[in-house]
């Protein structure tokens, strides 16, 4: 399937018109809970309500859009059940919106969703007003620069070996992320791409502004 599901989450967003930018056309959109009033500011239509309704009331779905009813005590978050939903329709790209600020715990988890997605072989992204963050796996990539913006990496889950950064200020020759180092975070953009390669592990890339 090559349209994108996008996922709006409860977390706060205080300029939705920021987050536009990063919406495309043919865009499915799901609202976990309290998404629905992201939904309602960015004037996207629905195509399901994931919900234990527990941030938002029952009474706010809109009219015709299709409602799966999570019990109020379960081992999922609303986020995480309705990238499951996502994933059941067959979707392999992945776009989180509303998902940091607020409780650190949940930001943390949806940054966790990201690896889920990315081990499943899918696309995966999680943008705010600050900018975006990708998951990636081993190989070859390109990270388009945007203006105003930093480069940071970070490595996830354990050591990332064997890093080739080209195009930015701060390069990285065959080199290692130990788990845990912030050396990667805020470099800058010297290029209209930087090129990444790495052996081993997982990175968290993110491109994001002050």
């Amino acid at each position: 399937m090559d349209q994108r599901c996008v996922i709006l989450a409860a977390g706060p967003v205080a300029d939705a018109a920021a987050l536009l930018p990063w919406l495309y056309g043919g865009d499915t959109f799901v609202a976990a809970d309290g998404g629905m009033r992201l939904a309602a500011r960015l004037n996207v239509p629905l195509s399901a309500v994931i919900a234990d309704f527990d941030s938002a009331a029952r009474a706010d779905t809109p009219a015709g859009v299709p409602v799966v009813i999570l019990p109020a005590e379960k081992d999922q978050t609303d986020t995480e059940a309705a990238v499951q939903w996502g994933l059941d329709a067959g979707f392999t790209d992945f776009l989180l919106l509303g998902a940091t600020g607020g409780r650190l715990d949940h930001t943390l988890g949806n940054i966790g969703l990201l690896y889920t997605l990315t081990r499943k072989r899918c696309r995966a992204a999680l943008a705010d007003e600050h900018g975006v963050i990708r998951m990636l796996l081993p190989g070859e990539h390109l990270i388009d620069r945007i203006e105003g913006h930093h480069l940071s990496l970070l490595s996830y889950g354990g050591d990332v070996t064997g890093i080739v950064l080209g195009g930015v200020k701060y390069p990285l020759r065959a080199e290692t992320l130990p788990l845990g180092s912030v050396r990667g975070v805020s470099n800058e953009f010297m290029a209209p791409q930087a090129s990444l390669h790495f052996e081993t592990g997982a990175l968290l890339i993110a491109v994001v502004k002050d």
